[in-house]
């Protein structure tokens, strides 16, 4: 709900800068979370990573040179590096409770979600640098489909056993696919690169009747 900045950590091409938060609706996000029976861990000031860092830059940045001016950011940070891990069902809570808040927000403004997280993709593991594209196919084919039962409906065993721990991370999906309700998608793109260690897919949610 503060002041923000990232990446914390450091890759080649994406560069550390300070990003504009949407306070007030950072704010609401929280209030209307305390009001039904969420409590959302606040930060005042917080340093993002990569994970942030490279949608802002690949997506937002570019947004805004088109439209000529700053569009605010709020991140959202879900339990999904290490255990304990927040479940799949309570990420996708997380996302209704969202689209919640931005609907009774007071100011008439368009809001995107960026689920931004690894399909699969194995770290600091023996396997590291594999890529499971059978799962990443399913994966983005359940967003496609606006499947958001079938996403849910994943064991935390099978996801480790087929895409490895960073494929925990598409907790973030069901947060972004949860906001919708009725999501259909299109997948963007797709490539296995194991040079940089994970299954690389992009997808499109929108609402199905729009």
């Amino acid at each position: 709900t503060g002041d923000v900045d990232g990446p914390i950590d450091r890759l080649p091409g994406l560069q550390r800068r300070v990003v504009k938060n949407h306070e007030a609706l950072a704010e609401r996000i929280v209030a209307h979370g305390d009001a039904n029976g969420l409590d959302w861990t606040v930060a005042r000031s917080f340093t993002v990573d990569h994970s942030f860092s490279i949608p802002h830059q690949l997506v937002v940045q570019p947004a805004e040179q088109l439209m000529g001016k700053t569009l605010p950011s709020i991140p959202v940070y879900l339990a999904c590096g290490v255990d304990p891990y927040i479940s799949l069902q309570r990420s996708a809570d997380l996302g209704r409770q969202i689209r919640a808040a931005v609907e009774s927000f007071d100011a008439d403004e368009r809001v995107v979600i960026i689920g931004s997280g690894g399909i699969s993709h194995w770290v600091g593991t023996a396997e590291m640098g594999k890529v499971a594209e059978d799962f990443d196919r399913e994966i983005l084919q359940q967003g496609v489909n606006g499947d958001l039962a079938g996403l849910c409906a994943w064991s935390d065993e099978e996801i480790l056993r087929r895409a490895g721990n960073g494929a925990m991370e598409i907790r973030n999906f069901a947060c972004a696919m949860a906001a919708l309700e009725q999501p259909v998608g299109e997948v963007i793109a797709y490539e296995a690169v194991p040079a940089w260690v994970t299954g690389l897919g992009f997808v499109q949610l929108k609402e199905a009747r729009a």
